[in-house]
């Protein structure tokens, strides 16, 4: 692949702080598909200054610089420009998109030397900064990042001006205050680190990441909350709630935090308090795409279609772009009986987003409606292999499969849904139903047993009569 180069160099000649910028710029031929841009930047320490506090903020300092040339370039190029965004939104959204790579870095007890590069693919770029400005609330949230970073960096040199002159408690209080700030710099890079690995789903990557950024700053109400929705991705419902709330308590009026816990009270089936939380977000926020899919995915399990069809189709008015809207749309259309535009809109979820699990789980439950088990399982399967930690994606198969009379398969997948979920009643009773079919009735009322307890209708009608079905299993 050619790459587009523009090398670029800054050094520092002052005291403390004080950058004086020398820059050189290399252009390489237009058809090129890839821009590089690469920076040094020497940091002074003041007395403050520690070798990690140097390095907090020369990094800080040498992202920024890159960030503006990458901008710059962006601003150039006419998607970007049609997009009707600011310098100062380009560079937010690309410090959660772009990751700066550190080539090399050297402290020697007065100054340290880091050299960085930034390198991005522009049509990559461009489409991700489309979909970000086109959902207001994620570059609402980077906007703070960068308007953060800034504020830290302009207290960090009002108090090294300060600590010049500065004498007894003053002094003891300035200094408190530097090695605060350069901590919270430090948590809000890598925020937008984490921010970037979230974009990405690597989920467990950014966890660790946000897990930093926390320590770094306890109080950072949009960690807590990107890190909760990491969780929720992986399964941990638990763990994501209590991150969500978190947030919530810092910033009660968070229409993202509001939606990832409606989303995750809804995943547990409590819908009063999802819809609870959906309305507050959509009251906080009209315009906010996602709280509008979420609150029709919402309908989708209360099964009520033409609700789950409207509100799907606000959020693909306020985002063309959104493959689980379509997604959702879909599903809304196929309880309505119109298959056909259902199909549409899967393929055009897909097409948005090839490796969204959800489009691929939702076509697979429409191809089991009309009885195509093949095509189910194969999209069941892309589902879950884009996502194995989905317990209704397995127990899913699980069911397709029983109805092909494959109970081995079917019992597999069925185990592997409740490894996910022990609290499962759905699966213990369909796994309890393949055992049986299949001359395991000691384990089979094992499960039966175990769904009762969870409070499954059928299971506990079963031990009551002391007849468990033996038909094949379905929902």
């Amino acid at each position: 692949m050619k790459k587009r180069s523009v090398v670029m160099t800054t050094s520092l000649k002052a005291a403390a702080c004080y950058a004086l910028l020398v820059v050189l710029a290399f252009p390489v031929p237009a058809a090129a598909t890839l821009v590089t841009y690469n920076r040094d930047y020497a940091y002074q320490a003041s007395e403050m200054d520690s070798k990690v506090s140097c390095r907090t903020i020369a990094l800080e300092q040498v992202k920024r610089l890159l960030l503006e040339e990458l901008g710059v370039y962006l601003e150039s190029r006419t998607e970007v420009k049609d997009y009707q965004v600011t310098r100062d939104q380009v560079m937010a959204m690309t410090a959660g998109i772009v990751k700066t790579v550190i080539v090399s870095e050297k402290w020697d007890g007065k100054t340290y030397y880091i050299v960085a590069k930034m390198e991005a693919d522009p049509e990559q770029v461009a489409k991700a900064i489309d979909e970000l400005r086109r959902e207001r609330q994620n570059l609402t949230e980077l906007e703070e990042s960068k308007k953060q970073t800034d504020g830290l960096l302009k207290e960090l040199e009002k108090l090294r001006k300060e600590l010049k002159t500065a004498k007894g408690e003053g002094k003891a209080r300035d200094q408190k205050e530097y090695r605060a700030a350069v901590q919270k710099l430090g948590g809000v890079d890598l925020f937008n680190e984490g921010y970037g690995l979230m974009q990405a789903r690597k989920y467990r990557e950014a966890i660790a990441v946000f897990d930093k950024a926390l320590e770094a700053d306890p109080q950072f109400a949009n960690a807590y909350n990107t890190r909760g929705f990491c969780r929720f991705r992986l399964g941990d419902y638990t763990q994501a709630l209590k991150d969500i709330n978190r947030a919530l308590a810092l910033k009660p009026e968070h229409p993202g935090a509001l939606a990832n816990r409606a989303l995750t009270y809804a995943t547990l089936k409590e819908y009063d308090k999802a819809l609870t939380d959906i309305n507050q977000s959509i009251d906080i926020k009209s315009d906010f795409a996602r709280s509008y899919n979420i609150r029709s995915f919402i309908h989708i399990q209360l099964n009520r279609r033409q609700q789950a069809l409207d509100d799907a189709n606000t959020a693909i008015k306020l985002n063309p772009t959104m493959s689980d809207a379509y997604a959702n749309r879909g599903t809304a259309l196929r309880n309505l009986g119109r298959f056909d535009d259902a199909y549409r809109d899967f393929e055009k979820a897909i097409a948005l987003e090839p490796n969204n699990p959800h489009a691929y789980h939702v076509r697979a439950w429409t191809y089991r409606r009309q009885n195509r088990l093949d095509d189910a399982i194969a999209d069941f399967s892309k589902s879950l292999e884009l996502n194995p930690l989905q317990p209704l994606g397995w127990y899913r198969r699980g069911l397709v499969y029983a109805l092909k009379n494959d109970c081995g398969r079917a019992i597999r997948d069925f185990t592997k849904a409740l490894e996910l979920n022990k609290d499962y009643g759905d699966a213990y009773f369909q796994r309890a139903v393949c055992l049986k079919k299949s001359g395991r009735s000691d384990d089979a009322a094992g499960d039966l047993a175990k769904a009762a307890q969870l409070g499954h209708g059928r299971a506990k009608r079963a031990v009551r009569s002391g007849n468990l079905p033996a038909d094949t299993a379905d929902e």
